[in-house]
Order: structure tokens, then C-alpha cells, then sequence
């Protein structure tokens, strides 16, 4: 088994060059499109206290380039940004197959992206479930400290990372699953702590996870199936559920569906503001507007947090898809 999962690796590996050489020539021959610059990301409002861009599934595959493009003008976008952005979050899915040349491919993408702060990314059920748990997190944790200071490093599958005094509470499974999570007791015990004594700050709370609650988000029809608890969290979605919902002010950020921006991208789940996010690296379905490369804006002030969904992969915020949520 060992050999065999070494030589899919190897496999891989070489894959990965090729397609590299692929998109390297087409970006020279101009075969690869660049967003627009005439619509850049930049903060609306003067007053805003933190600018975060929430993507979902950005999956890079090695024997599928057409997503790496779609990836690559996105990154291209957020690097064209008049301003700072404090952070990039990607709720889960980072890759396909959780193969070392995929993560290595989307490192060579994002480590010049000088104009991004912070990277927090969720772990997806396509980054650990097709190997070793402790190998397929291992992986996931190098990947994202190569991309912050070493005082962000992470070493959990569920984790707090602060943004200019904003907390982003990372949640994940502790155990590998195909399609949905498992939360151990302990990470269960530390989401309630930890947002109870962020929202006794007054401030707004934001978890971000790859999978969304039962019932929620068009479910289960945007995932294909009429089984409750495909394309959810899983059989914890009702404990989960009660957690995020004692509390004012929680966002919920999650991926997996790949359902475009439209009705299903902002729900209202009891007291939780749910936003799902489409996927960056592949064609979406489901909403009113389908393109890969698409994603939010967070904008977070004082007094209230601002969505504003934006076609990363063109550089044009869709403006029917703004949303704005005053706290309380």
C-alpha cells in the first residue's frame, strides 16, 4: 500500500511540473485571461476596521489546469487591490486529493500575494480524506504556516486566529471522513468557550468551517440528494446548531456546496448569519450567477458587517449580492 501511495505521488508530482509549464506558457502567450482593473477591491468606507475576502473549495487538481487558471486570475485580483486586505480565508477544499505537489502548486501561486495580511484556511473533506489523517493534516498545517508569521503557525485541526483584534474561529474534523466532519468533544467544549467570551467583547463572532448545517443553504437539493445529512457537517449539525446559535452577532462561513452566488448564498439560521460561499477553482451551479473565481467580501466595522460578493476571476463586485448586517 505504501509503494502504491507513493507512486501516485510520484505520478503526481510530475503531472504537477507539467501543468506548471502549461500555465506558464499560456500566461506569456496571453492564453490565461486577467481580471479587470478598472473595478479594484478597495475598502468603500473609510471607517472599516477589517477587510477579509472569503473564498470556498479554491481545489486545486494537478490533471486539471483549468483550475489553477481560474485560481491564478483571482490571486491576480486581490493582488491588483488599491488597498491592504487583512486576510484571505478559504473555508475548506483547499485541494483535490491532498497530494504535497497540489498544495505545492497553490504555494507558488499565493507566495508573492504581498497585498494579503493573513491566510486562514479551513480544512476540507478533499484535503483529508483520501490517506493518513495524521500525514493529510501534517500537510495542511505546513501549507498554511508557510503563508503566515511564525507566531500564526498552527498545529490543529481547529484553531483561533486574530485579525486586527477580530477573532476567526477555525473548526475542522478530528478524524478522517469522505463527505462530512467529525468534532471531538474537547473541539465542541472550546467552540462554545471561545465564543462566549468573544461575544461578552461585544464583538461580532466568525466561525468558519468547510460544511453547512442540516436544512440550510438550499439543502439537501444544492447537494443532489434528498439524504439530510449529505453535503452537511454531518450527524453533530444539531449540537453544532446550538452552539453558534446562543450567541448574537456569529457569521457562519462555509464552502463544500459549490452553489453559485444567489438565493443560497445568505441565510438567516436562527440567530446565525450564514454565508456560503461558491467555489473559486470550479464551475458552480445552483445560484443566479455560476462563474468560478467568485466569492465575499467581508467588511467589518463597529457597528455593522458588510458582504459584498465579487467575480474575483473578471475584477467586478456583483452589487445585486451586497448585504449588510447590523449588529446588535
Amino acid at each position: 500500500m505504501g509503494s502504491l501511495a507513493g507512486g501516485i505521488e510520484i505520478i503526481s508530482a510530475i503531472i504537477y511540473k507539467i501543468n506548471s509549464l502549461i500555465l506558464a506558457l499560456a500566461m506569456l502567450t496571453g492564453g490565461v485571461g486577467s481580471p479587470s482593473k478598472e473595478n479594484r477591491i478597495y475598502y468603500k468606507e473609510a471607517d472599516a476596521e477589517l477587510m477579509a475576502v472569503v473564498w470556498g473549495d479554491t481545489q486545486l487538481c494537478n490533471y486539471n489546469p483549468e483550475r489553477e487558471i481560474s485560481f491564478v486570475a483571482a490571486v491576480d485580483d486581490l493582488q491588483n487591490a488599491v488597498c491592504q486586505i487583512d486576510a484571505l480565508l478559504v473555508a475548506g477544499d483547499i485541494v483535490e486529493n491532498g497530494f504535497q505537489s497540489e498544495y505545492d502548486s497553490l504555494t507558488d501561486d499565493l507566495v508573492e500575494l504581498t497585498r494579503v495580511d493573513h491566510f486562514v484556511m479551513a480544512s476540507g473533506n478533499h484535503d483529508i480524506r483520501l490517506r493518513d489523517y495524521a500525514q493529510a493534516t501534517q500537510r495542511y498545517f505546513d501549507f498554511t504556516n508557510n503563508l503566515n508569521d511564525k507566531e500564526n503557525a498552527i498545529d490543529n485541526i481547529w484553531f483561533e486566529y486574530e485579525v486586527n483584534g477580530y477573532s476567526f474561529l477555525v473548526i475542522g474534523s478530528d478524524e478522517m471522513r469522505f463527505e462530512d466532519a467529525y468534532l471531538s468533544n474537547a473541539q465542541l467544549q472550546w467552540l462554545e468557550e471561545r465564543i462566549a467570551a468573544i461575544s461578552a467583547t461585544g464583538k461580532p463572532v466568525f466561525v468558519m468551517g468547510h460544511y453547512p448545517l442540516k436544512d440550510t443553504h438550499g439543502l439537501p437539493n444544492t447537494w443532489g440528494t434528498s439524504l439530510w445529512e449529505s453535503g452537511t457537517i454531518g450527524d453533530q449539525s444539531d449540537v453544532v446548531y446550538e452552539i453558534l446559535n446562543k450567541y448574537p452577532n456569529v457569521f457562519y462561513l462555509t464552502g463544500h456546496l459549490h452553489t453559485g452566488i444567489g438565493q443560497y448564498t445568505y441565510e438567516e439560521i436562527g440567530n446565525i448569519h450564514g454565508i456560503n460561499v461558491p467555489s473559486i477553482g470550479i464551475t458552480n451551479k445552483d445560484g443566479e450567477y455560476n462563474n468560478a473565481g467568485t466569492g465575499v467580501i467581508l467588511e467589518v466595522y463597529e457597528d455593522k458587517v458588510i458582504s459584498r460578493a465579487r467575480d474575483f476571476g473578471t475584477g467586478e463586485y456583483i452589487p445585486e449580492y451586497e448585504v449588510t448586517y447590523e449588529l446588535v
